[in-house]
């Protein structure tokens, strides 16, 4: 079972999250009492492992309303938690924590050098210790964005002028994903944005977004010949 929770632990809307990853159909707008039935049923006396993922939530008695719907699965039943905050770690007394590290120096150079150059070799020291300072923020999306850049000349610009608007801050991404954003050409940038209008967690279907696109507008063709769904199906990509 699967629950991703994200920054509001709203317990009704967790347990109909559950019991949707359980039963692979979304519960109707029911009270909070036939969730918890519809639940029971699905929970009690089996053995289950439930996903809890990005949890928030810092306060015990939420998490105390939730346990208590847990407890009636069998013995080994297991639930796994991912967060970023160790306080939530231990309001939900978390009996075995996995704290997840970032890769040591060398391994984030030779993953930055596979996603900014590909296959070709990198030889010139001074574009290395440019690298270097980059390394620890985001390799892979800077590392796409530096690709097709001149790495004696324009590496050194991003360097000066962008990189300082980055937060090293881990838990601070938004800078990263907005300095990738940024990058994209302006028909790309408005067909993003476009994906805002969807809930947080909502399962986008490729072909709906596509046709959404299409309709709005947002989807040009230099070829003639070239079919709309194909191109936005390249673009999506």
């Amino acid at each position: 079972m699967w629950g991703c929770v994200s920054d509001v632990f709203d317990v009704k809307k967790l347990v109909g999250k559950i019991l949707e990853s359980t039963t692979n159909k979304k519960p109707e707008d029911v009270e909070m009492s036939t969730l918890i039935s519809f639940l029971k049923k699905e929970i009690d006396g089996k053995k289950y492992m439930l996903v809890l993922d990005d949890v928030w939530n810092e306060d015990p008695e939420e998490w105390f309303k939730l346990k208590q719907l847990l407890m009636g699965g069998a013995r080994g039943s297991k639930i796994l938690v991912t967060t970023r905050s160790k306080m939530v770690a231990k309001i939900m007394h978390a009996g075995k924590p996995y704290l997840l590290e970032g890769l040591d120096k060398h391994e984030s150079w030779s993953l930055f050098q596979q996603m900014a150059f590909g296959k070709d070799q990198l030889e010139n020291l001074g574009i290395v210790s440019i690298g270097n300072e980059i390394v620890p923020l985001a390799i892979k999306t800077i590392g796409r964005l530096l690709y097709l850049r001149n790495p004696t000349t324009e590496w050194l610009s991003f360097k000066d002028n962008e990189l300082s608007r980055i937060s090293q801050n881990e838990n601070d991404i938004l800078p990263t994903i907005k300095l990738s954003y940024n990058q994209l050409p302006p028909n790309l940038k408005q067909s993003f944005a476009y994906c805002s209008l969807f809930p947080k967690d909502h399962e986008i279907v490729k072909s709906t977004l596509i046709n959404l696109w299409i309709s709005q507008g947002y989807i040009k063709l230099s070829d003639q010949n070239q079919c709309l769904e194909d191109h936005s199906f390249k673009k999506l990509k």
